[in-house]
């Protein structure tokens, strides 16, 4: 997972001040922080590898006239993401999974580590896990799941790699059109409840996918307008 930030040195130092090995795009983990540019986690550390991107003149910035050009920044983008074709009603990325043997541990790490703000915690039967959900920065949501069982997706995931990114799950509109897509598209619905259905991870190239219409108390993007990620 990857992020944007103001100031890449001050992220350095954050993350090693709670011990958290810091890469550079060559491997180094050297002493001086960088003044721009990108920094990544050692995964051991962070339960999955983050990466941390400061933009300098030379990218031209997140939406600027250089290289690097990211659409979202673009003049309309909103108004495209809401013109696309969309068969599955998504809404937004609800929230990136990963999967932790040490729950406490991976929210003193986040929350610290990462500067992420705790929005609340529950216990998910139809994933077998239980979940700390966090925010990091404006716009993303991060569930931190530790697996109540070894027989679900989660805790064969674990069991097999120990902590890793699991799963992106979306925001629908509509959980009966997204599953009648999906099975236009022959792709299997795992399990399902009330508010969310998991895809078969043999049908999607070993992925877990989830959509979902249950939002995150207290997720930063609820009410501020913006559309879509």
């Amino acid at each position: 997972m990857a992020w944007y930030c103001d100031d890449v040195a001050s992220m350095w130092e954050q993350l090693r001040a709670m011990g958290i090995r810091v890469l550079t795009p060559s491997g180094a983990t050297g002493d001086t922080p960088p003044g721009h540019g990108d920094i990544y986690t050692h995964p051991k550390d962070t339960f999955t590898q983050a990466e941390f991107f400061q933009p300098s003149e030379a990218h031209g910035g997140p939406g600027g006239p250089g290289p690097f050009k990211d659409p979202r920044f673009a003049a309309g983008w909103a108004e495209r993401w809401k013109a696309s074709p969309n068969p599955l009603g998504i809404e937004r990325l609800a929230y990136v999974s990963v999967v932790v043997p040490e729950l406490e541990r991976a929210k003193a790490v986040w929350c610290r580590g990462f500067g992420a703000t705790l929005l609340g915690e529950e216990e998910s039967a139809l994933t077998g896990t239980r979940c700390a959900y966090v925010s990091v920065g404006p716009e993303t949501v991060v569930e931190l799941a530790f697996p109540t069982r070894a027989d679900g997706l989660a805790g064969e995931e674990l069991a097999a790699h120990g902590g890793m990114c699991h799963a992106v799950a979306f925001t629908v509109a509509d959980l009966d059109r997204t599953a009648a897509h999906l099975d236009r598209c022959g792709v299997s619905v795992y399990q399902r409840d009330d508010t969310m259905i998991l895809t078969d991870p043999a049908d999607t190239f070993g992925a877990p996918f989830r959509f979902t219409t249950w939002r995150a108390p207290g997720d930063p993007r609820d009410g501020a307008g913006r559309p879509a990620d």
